[in-house]
């Protein structure tokens, strides 16, 4: 009896000091914590630099896919000249689609991954943007397992600006509800940015974001949030990035952008059919999308943005509101497979009334 006290107090014993040892592995990895709403820093990397102000203001979204290229099988073995070359690439494409304005997801920042090179401040070089806005929203010391490569990972967001930025806000987004508590640390975290760019003597907020994919109602809930955003901002407002959502006029949906969902997501959960994402955002009162109902429906493949070698779906949008509003929005295909996805771009009209010398 006394010998199976004795065992019974040695595994009490162990699993205390298990469970410690885990809380203090998970305090460890995380600190300095990330908080859900906070204020980073923004980069200008050249002084004295002022672009001419352009007739109309061009914006573009782009996933980046960490610079992985299509597929996530595609990193294995490359080295930092292969992260390089990929970078030079996504830098050549946003150099010829020639935006004033950026809107980056799926940007490491000093990941093991990609072999710790900052791509925000990469591109921004190669493609001749100024000012970098970077709003992190997944930092660890160690992930045992993201996309088959261990160590550190920080990631997010990024706005690319041939204008002045100021006012930079980073929002992360809660875990989906359904998700198990003990696999939140190894779970992609989504989030939403927000910075003002000064464009002549006019003010715009830019908001950039990627939402939830696996859980339709976290994500729709997401979609909510940015919508009060907006409503809450007097100025003028461009939105744009990855939603991870197709538009509800979409025929014959089949979500084949949510089949690699992890295994611990129910997705007898999903309603593809009756999702309200990209709806709640139409539905902000004065809001023009990059590509309306009507464009898309015209022509879907010309419309889509997933996958990038054969894209079948539109989860990529750009909105804007008040003064700032869509002229002309298009995918750029010429991308090809440099990301999983392609690049959206629009022409957007702005009000500035000191334009002295402008661009197209």
């Amino acid at each position: 009896m006394n010998t199976f006290k004795k065992v019974l107090f040695s595994l009490f014993v162990s699993s205390l000091l298990l469970f410690f040892s885990m809380l203090t592995f998970l305090w460890w990895n995380h600190f300095p914590p990330l908080a859900e709403t906070f204020s980073p820093d923004i980069i200008s990397l050249y002084e004295n630099v002022s672009a001419p102000l352009p007739k109309n203001l061009k914006v573009a979204s782009y996933n980046i896919h960490f610079g992985i290229g299509l597929k996530w099988d595609r990193q294995e073995g490359l080295n930092k000249e292969d992260f390089e070359m990929r970078l030079n690439k996504i830098a050549e494409i946003l150099k010829e689609i020639n935006a004033d304005i950026v809107l980056l997801q799926e940007v490491d920042f000093d990941s093991a991954r990609s072999k710790n090179i900052d791509q925000a401040e990469y591109i921004a070089e190669k493609a001749d943007y100024n000012w970098v806005a970077k709003a992190p929203y997944l930092r660890e010391k160690f992930h045992p397992n993201l996309q088959g490569m261990h160590g550190r990972i920080n990631f997010g967001l990024c706005i690319l600006s041939r204008f002045p930025l100021k006012d930079h806000e980073a929002h992360i987004f809660p875990h989906p509800d359904e998700m198990p508590f003990y696999l939140k640390w190894l779970y992609n975290p989504h989030g939403a940015q927000k910075v003002i760019a000064q464009i002549g003597n006019q003010e715009i907020n830019f908001i950039n974001v990627h939402l939830e994919p696996w859980s339709q109602k976290t994500r729709e809930k997401e979609s909510a949030t940015i919508a009060e955003w907006i409503n809450s901002i007097e100025g003028s407002v461009v939105l744009g990035g990855d939603f991870n959502a197709i538009p509800p006029e979409t025929p014959n949906k089949t979500g084949d952008y949510l089949s690699d969902a992890p295994w611990f997501i129910d997705r007898t959960r999903w309603d593809i059919e009756n999702d309200e994402t990209i709806q709640i955002i139409r539905s902000v009162n004065g809001i023009t999308d990059a590509i309306p109902p009507k464009t898309f429906l015209k022509n879907q493949k010309e419309s889509s943005t997933y996958p990038s070698n054969n894209p079948t779906e539109m989860i990529d949008y750009i909105f804007a509101r008040r003064s700032a509003q869509v002229l002309y929005g298009y995918v750029f295909h010429k991308a090809t497979t440099a990301s999983d996805h392609l690049p959206v771009a629009a022409y957007i009209k702005y009000v500035s009334s000191n334009i002295s010398k402008t661009t197209d």
